[in-house]
């Protein structure tokens, strides 16, 4: 799978299975997910559109939307073996039901917001993710959050990543896209 930051906090997911676009709908894809309700936003008649709690399967693909509080949800794909999960806006720890729900998580999309840095981390650690993707950071919060993160940090346009790579790394990694 590819994952490619195409705005602030949007994504697109490249997949042998799906492709996938996160808070975008200007990019073609087969699935539209928002972390917040999805208004007027549907623009791509052809994509199944995803922005409220619940369980849903696209071409043998699992998604599983939580809500994260009043007006943000969370979600998880399992795709081509890997488990992805996007957390649009956090501001706090997770709750223990919602840790259940992302701890098989591999790769972990989440925010970097200036002056929550701190919740960033513990949320991290919470989940316990091979790979980390920041998303909504400044430069000056991304290079701190990079600092206090101490593993590996890897700075690209374009994440390639399978489940055989997850396997051969125990290190943990922030992937700055």
């Amino acid at each position: 799978m590819e994952i490619t930051k195409t705005d602030k906090n949007s994504f697109f997911i490249n997949s042998k299975a799906l492709n996938i676009s996160i808070n975008a709908d200007n990019i073609k894809a087969d699935v539209l997910l928002f972390s917040n309700k999805n208004t007027d936003k549907q623009k791509n008649a052809d994509a199944r559109v995803f922005d409220s709690a619940g369980e849903y399967e696209v071409r043998k693909c699992m998604i599983d939307a939580t809500q994260l509080n009043e007006s943000e949800i969370g979600f998880t794909v399992l795709i081509d073996g890997v488990q992805l999960a996007y957390i649009g806006n956090i501001e706090d720890m997770l709750t223990d039901k919602q840790v259940e729900v992302f701890a098989a998580v591999d790769v972990l999309i989440l925010p970097i917001v200036d002056g929550k840095a701190e919740i960033t981390t513990k949320v991290i650690s919470q989940i316990e993710p091979s790979t980390v993707i920041p998303h909504s950071y400044d430069e000056g919060s991304i290079e701190t959050f990079s600092k206090e993160f101490g593993n590996d940090v890897e700075k690209t346009a374009k994440l390639k990543i399978s489940k055989k790579d997850l396997t051969e790394s125990d290190k943990q990694k922030l992937v700055i896209l």
